[in-house]
Formats: C-alpha cells, sequence, structure tokens
C-alpha cells in the first residue's frame, strides 16, 4: 500500500515537471520571438529617426522675427 502511494507520488511530480517543462518551453520560445519584434522595432526606430534628422536639416530653421498670427 505505501509502495503504490509512493508510487502514485512520484508519478504525479513527475507528470507535473513534464507540464513545467513544456511550459518552459512556450515561455521561451515567446521570449526569443517577443526579442526579434524588439530588434525590428528598435531598427525600425532608427531609420525614422535617421529620416527625421535628414527632414530638418532640409527645412531652414525659423528665426523668431515672424510675428505671431492675428488673432479673430
Amino acid at each position: 500500500m505505501a509502495d503504490e502511494k509512493l508510487q502514485a507520488a512520484l508519478e504525479a511530480l513527475q507528470t507535473e515537471l513534464a507540464f513545467q517543462g513544456d511550459t518552459l518551453h512556450a515561455l521561451d520560445q515567446a521570449y526569443a520571438e517577443q526579442q526579434q519584434a524588439l530588434l525590428e522595432l528598435k531598427k525600425q526606430v532608427s531609420l525614422l529617426a535617421a529620416r527625421v534628422r535628414a527632414l530638418d536639416e532640409r527645412v531652414p530653421a525659423g528665426d523668431g522675427d515672424e510675428p505671431p498670427p492675428p488673432h479673430y
């Protein structure tokens, strides 16, 4: 009887360990996908920042001498 309980407890632990392994694998996969997405987003932000800088260089800087627009 004690051996049966011990065997059942061992099987329950093995089953739980298998589920935890599957969960860990799924989390690892999700983390890897998020890292790839983050790298892609960083690259896109860098490209957009370069485009904004290039556009900023094309537009002449305002002197500040222009009067404010009239109020209606």
